[in-house]
């Protein structure tokens, strides 16, 4: 136990600070981590001066590698003559990443009069035998562990897979999708051990297929306002961005508020966004409201049933 007048400690190399209030840890502060902030937000804001200077600091004071897992920074260092294997490697990937976002490719891809189905993974398709109506649209997105098995009631194709990043995430073959779309804010965030080399050998082997929802992620937040909006949400706000309508897009496997006490995966019991994402329900209303303004004769019952623009013509 910390004795009750001790507020702070300092490490021996003074760089990690921990708070301390009556006994309880309370904050961690860890400097390496401030001053590589710092220096991603002199990036951003083009404040290249100030960014060199912090780039010269951190490798004076701790050393090169620290710039390695941020792939804004990666890029810069390269950029700059700052490098070693890692920094070349994750500038690669942040050259592709940023290349293919301002290319458009998957905006144009979907404006390619394409019918889309936004295939999510809740269970409240189940027994509805909707599998050959998805497999009928030009496009089907799917998110994270979808199985195999369940093609009677959610179908077999897939043409775009978005990829969430968590570690528990199972690598594919991605060589018969059409785009992987990485939900990770690289400009913020340091580039995850668990999937480093997944998103390197892809954008390798597939580079136009590899596709990062950081800009849509920041976007989406802001666009909604919901602090961490879901992976879903992103792609809904992408879809009315690209189209400023939903009428071509059909919804699956999502059952937003009827069925909050139901958000299990079909495939699994799962249902962490219920129980873990602080603003769920607020989205969930956000997002009920954005559909039936940019999709006709859209009701909450028809979302959860897999309406779909088929039946109307």
């Amino acid at each position: 136990m910390i004795p009750f007048n001790k507020i702070f400690y300092f490490s021996e190399d003074c760089e990690n600070i921990i708070f301390y209030l009556f006994g309880f840890k309370l904050f961690f502060y860890n400097a390496k981590n401030i001053n590589l902030k710092k220096l991603a937000y002199y990036i951003k804001k083009k404040k290249s001066q100030k960014a060199l200077s912090q780039i010269n600091y951190i490798i004076k004071k701790y050393r090169i590698e620290i710039l390695q897992k941020n792939l804004l920074i990666a890029h810069y260092s390269k950029e700059n003559g700052f490098v070693d294997e890692n920094i070349l490697k994750n500038a690669k990937i942040f050259n592709t990443l940023e290349i293919n976002e301002k290319n458009c490719l998957f905006e144009n891809y979907l404006k390619q009069n394409k019918t889309i189905a936004l295939v999510g993974n809740s269970g409240c398709e189940l027994g509805k035998n909707k599998g050959k109506e998805i497999d009928s649209h030009d496009v089907v997105i799917r998110f994270n562990n979808y199985p195999d098995g369940f093609e009677k009631d959610y179908g077999s194709k897939t043409n775009v897979w978005v990829h969430c990043c968590n570690s528990d995430v199972i690598q594919r073959d991605i060589s018969n999708f059409d785009f992987v779309m990485w939900r990770y804010n690289f400009y913020t965030k340091n580039i995850g051990d668990h999937f480093e080399n997944e998103l390197f050998n892809n954008i390798t082997k597939y580079p136009q297929k590899t596709l990062s929802l950081s800009k849509p992620l920041e976007e989406t937040s802001k666009f909604l306002n919901i602090k961490d909006p879901t992976t879903g949400a992103i792609l809904i706000y992408i879809l009315i961005k690209t189209f400023n309508s939903l009428e071509n897009v059909d919804f699956y496997g999502f059952s937003f508020l009827e069925d909050l006490n139901n958000t299990a995966h079909y495939y699994d019991n799962e249902s962490r966004i219920a129980t873990d994402h602080p603003e769920f329900t607020k989205e969930q209303k956000t997002l009920v409201k954005l559909i039936k303004k940019y999709k006709k004769g859209f009701s909450n019952e028809k979302i959860n049933s897999g309406y779909s623009s088929k039946k109307r013509q």
